[in-house]
């Protein structure tokens, strides 16, 4: 993930740079004092977006156009591959995230046979919310979707191992892994 949100000068003072269109604002820090925390620089102007530098952000543009989803604790982004939606998930997820995080999945799985939930910016994920990718994973049926986990951290993995000890999950260390994983699956089940 790229550093989407910059300090220039020698003051509070931030660019950011919206990861869908590629947009610039410079934006007052407005008593920024971090400057890896841009929140209230990103917010004051519309933008959506991650709390930190490290991105995602977009503008009001693209925050319209559906392509980031705000979240309490931080962003769900949907990509569009070719051989899988990418759902991307930043910061911790709580239970009052369960709601979006069922819409976004059902969104993404509409649009792509294989939907990979990339978990590599996040740490924690409470169980109700956990509970929406699980059902996901156990449920596909050979003509339905198929739903991975890329990069999910230790506490993400034990919590899986706890919630359904017997169920097997597809998890890969990476995105690459799992886009690659779902093509291939994608290709045998076309042949």
């Amino acid at each position: 993930m790229a550093v989407t949100a910059v300090t220039y000068g020698q003051g509070p003072g931030v660019q950011v740079i919206c990861d869908g269109c590629g947009g610039r604002a410079l934006v007052d820090g407005g008593g920024l004092h971090d400057g890896h925390v841009v929140h209230v620089a990103v917010s004051s102007i519309g933008w959506t977006g991650s709390t930190f530098a490290r991105g995602p952000h977009h503008c009001r543009r693209c925050s319209a156009d559906g392509r980031t989803i705000a979240r309490a604790g931080g962003d769900i982004s949907v990509e569009l591959r070719p051989a899988a939606a990418i759902l991307r998930l930043f910061g911790d997820v709580g239970a009052g995230d369960t709601a979006a995080l069922r819409t976004t999945l059902a969104g993404a799985a509409s649009a792509r046979r294989a939907v990979v939930v990339d978990l590599t910016e996040t740490r924690t994920i409470h169980p109700a919310a956990l509970a929406v990718f699980v059902d996901a994973c156990t449920a596909g049926e050979p003509d339905h979707n198929t739903v991975v986990l890329a990069g999910p951290s230790r506490s993400v993995r034990t919590s899986l191992r706890l919630m359904r000890p017997h169920a097997t999950f597809p998890t890969f260390g990476t995105v690459r892994q799992a886009v690659v994983a779902v093509s291939r699956a994608d290709h045998r089940a076309a042949a």
